[in-house]
């Protein structure tokens, strides 16, 4: 889509670019797309030059943006915001669900052809998530807490979630 009115030069290697390959790519370019893993500092914005206008990262977070020197240089900069709460929240629980109730070695159990009896009253018996057991709990400081608490209550479970701010007043 934007190839068709721009010049776009895309790293479609799947091994994150160098930071060579980073600076050298950046060069008089006026936006650069990029991800949580690449560092965007104020050596690669004076690399690339006074044409770059817009930095747009492929995250919900920006630390790995020079955010002081981008403004600086009045160079916008945007993430996803919280385009992934949701999928993190349902990854969070996912992951509560597997561990309480013993999926992945219960899957390797299966695969590596160990299942030989029909059933076992205790093989990879689990624990049980719902009403009247041990909640959950999560620290976090995205939106996805406003996905993941519901989650959690539909298994009548008491959520307490945490903030890392609030974990470290706590300490």
């Amino acid at each position: 889509m934007l190839a068709s009115r721009y010049h776009v030069l895309v790293h479609d290697d799947r091994r994150p670019p160098t930071r060579e390959e980073l600076k050298r790519n950046a060069r008089n370019k006026s936006g650069i797309i990029c991800t949580l893993s690449d560092r965007i500092d104020k050596e690669l914005m004076r690399q690339a030059g006074p044409n770059l206008k817009v930095i747009s990262s492929y995250s919900t977070g920006h630390d790995h943006i020079d955010i002081p020197e981008a403004t600086k240089r009045l160079i916008a900069v945007a993430t996803t915001g919280d385009v992934l709460a949701e999928a993190t929240a349902d990854l969070t629980f996912a992951l509560i669900l597997a561990i309480s109730r013993k999926l992945v070695q219960a899957d390797r159990y299966l695969r590596a052809g160990s299942w030989k009896e029909g059933w076992s009253p205790d093989l990879f018996l689990g624990n049980w998530i719902g009403k009247n057991r041990p909640s959950g709990g999560t620290a976090s400081e995205g939106l996805q807490n406003e996905y993941y608490i519901p989650q959690q209550e539909s298994y009548r479970c008491k959520a307490r979630v945490k903030s890392w701010r609030e974990i470290r007043r706590d300490e």
